[in-house]
């Protein structure tokens, strides 16, 4: 469908849920055939219709959705994005990086505290070396005695 052709049909121009709307019901279709085709809920696709681009979610969201509208109907993606950008009062999300301040040395816990956290924090990591070493099993007896011990009593035995 020729999008310059539906906009100028008044002169005026139509913001762009109404030229969504009228090249939809141009082609015959109903807001369930495009939801289901584009996989954008039905009440975002009447939103966009009736232009409250309040109930819409975020711009990126909105506009991907004004896209896929605009494809299914036959109207250029590209215009009708930026057709809906010019006329929403969505705002892009700008992140905004935290305050980095100091802080308050109050807030902050003994140095003895720390320095004793820090000395049981290495006698346990060296304690689990020590113990996966094996530091800490019982010495093993070898077998030669016990074998030596057998030996003197079979002898002994008449």
């Amino acid at each position: 469908m020729d999008t310059e052709a539906t906009a100028a049909d008044d002169g005026v121009a139509r913001p762009i849920g109404a030229l969504l709307g009228a090249a939809r019901r141009a082609r015959g279709l109903d807001l369930a055939d495009i939801a289901r085709d584009t996989r954008v809920p039905v009440r975002h696709l009447t939103a966009i219709e009736a232009d409250a681009h309040d109930s819409l979610p975020a711009l990126p969201y909105a506009i991907g959705f004004v896209k896929a509208f605009a494809r299914a109907v036959g109207v250029d993606p590209d215009m009708a994005g930026a057709h809906f950008r010019a006329e929403t009062s969505k705002a892009a999300h700008v992140p905004v990086a935290p305050a980095m301040t100091p802080l308050d040395e109050r807030r902050l816990p003994p140095r003895g505290l720390i320095a004793a956290s820090l000395v049981a924090l290495v006698a346990v990591v060296g304690g689990i070396v020590a113990w996966s070493a094996g530091a800490f099993d019982p010495p093993r007896r070898s077998r030669w005695p016990r074998r030596a011990r057998r030996r003197r009593r079979r002898r002994s035995r008449p």
